[in-house]
């Protein structure tokens, strides 16, 4: 966040990161004024925001082609997708967050990768869960569009006429929440591309009117089945 002027400017998050904001009330008819204190993500061709920033400043292009490691699982004849791919997110730590390693491998990619994510966001900030959860009301709100990890359960169910594999938005948040012990509000929102910023608008509208006193706010956009090349 910066002062501009006497105006406080909040710089919002971008897709597939993670922001804690605490809300200060400062009374009249001022606006309310919200502190960004950490922030994490993962994004194609950058693993940290380091590396983003870094990929920024230089103008560098992340679009590349289908990584060696995927191209057995793209049985489509023709041109091999290219995309702006991220690295091993089938790579989970799953102990870490006390998930039995057979229910881990059945979650959506994504609910895995913003675990991740809002555990180093609340070490950017300085915060434990303990130390933040005591401390505040932390809401949950996450921005997230496509849930095609469910074609795999309907694959594995066609083959074996069972299924464990889940996909649900909803469980995103609710399960950062439940993990990190936060009681404020914990919702998912679906509003296609704007999912990510439609989230951090209902984060600061909570915080105003006082539902929570900070807020995890995260955005996250994995495309995991190759028929989504056609969209």
């Amino acid at each position: 966040m910066s002062n501009d002027g006497g105006r406080q400017v909040i710089k919002p998050a971008t897709d597939e990161s993670d922001t804690v904001a605490r809300a200060q009330s400062i009374g009249g008819d001022e606006p309310q004024r919200i502190a960004i204190v950490g922030m994490s993500g993962r994004y194609a061709g950058a693993d940290d925001l380091q590396d983003y920033w870094h990929n920024l400043s230089c103008g560098a292009s992340t679009i590349r082609s289908l990584p060696a490691r995927r191209v057995e699982h793209f049985e489509r004849d023709g041109e091999m997708p290219v995309g702006g791919y991220l690295d091993d997110i089938s790579t989970f730590d799953s102990l870490l967050f006390r998930i039995n390693p057979a229910e881990a491998r059945a979650l959506d990619p994504q609910e895995r990768l913003l675990l991740e994510s809002a555990w180093a966001c609340l070490d950017d900030a300085g915060y434990t869960s303990e130390s933040l959860s005591r401390r505040a009301r932390v809401g949950v709100f996450i921005g997230a569009m496509w849930n095609d990890y469910q074609s795999v359960g309907v694959e594995l169910w066609r083959a074996s006429g069972s299924v464990t594999e889940f996909s649900q938005h909803a469980s995103i948040a609710n399960r950062i929440s439940h993990w990190f012990n936060f009681t404020g509000p914990s919702v998912a929102m679906n509003t296609a591309c704007s999912s990510a910023m439609t989230a951090l608008h209902f984060a600061c509208e909570s915080l105003a009117r006082g539902d929570c006193d900070a807020a995890l706010v995260g955005g996250v956009n994995l495309i995991c089945m190759p028929i989504m090349r056609d969209c």
